[in-house]
C-alpha cells in the first residue's frame, strides 16, 4: 500500500500515487493502523488471500471509512475499468 502510493519507482506507483490515491495521514502511525485492521476483519491466522485489504471505492485512497477486508476474488471482482480514473483523489 505505501509503496505503491509514495515510491515512484515501485512498478505500480502511476495506477495508484501516480493518479493520487494515498494513504491518509491516520495511518501512518502504525498502531492505529493495526488497531483498525485488527477490529475490522484482518486475520493473522487467514491463509493467503483469504484476509486482504481492499478500497470499496477505487477511486479515493487508503483510510478507514474506504477500506476493508475481503478474500481474494472479492479484490480481483472490485476494479476499476482502465482508461479512468485518472483526475487526482483523496483518502
Amino acid at each position: 500500500m505505501r509503496q505503491r502510493c509514495n515510491n515512484p519507482h515501485n512498478k505500480f506507483y502511476a495506477d495508484y500515487g501516480g493518479r493520487g490515491i494515498n494513504v491518509c495521514p491516520e495511518w501512518d502511525d502504525y498502531a492505529k493502523f493495526r488497531s483498525w485492521a485488527m477490529s475490522h476483519g484482518y486475520r493473522p491466522d487467514a491463509a493467503f488471500g483469504e484476509t486482504t485489504l481492499d478500497r470499496a471505492d477505487n477511486m479515493r485512497g487508503y483510510s478507514p471509512d474506504n477500506c476493508r477486508f475481503v478474500d481474494l476474488k472479492k479484490q480481483a471482482n472490485n476494479r476499476r475499468k482502465r482508461g479512468t480514473g485518472n483526475a487526482k483523489v483523496r483518502a
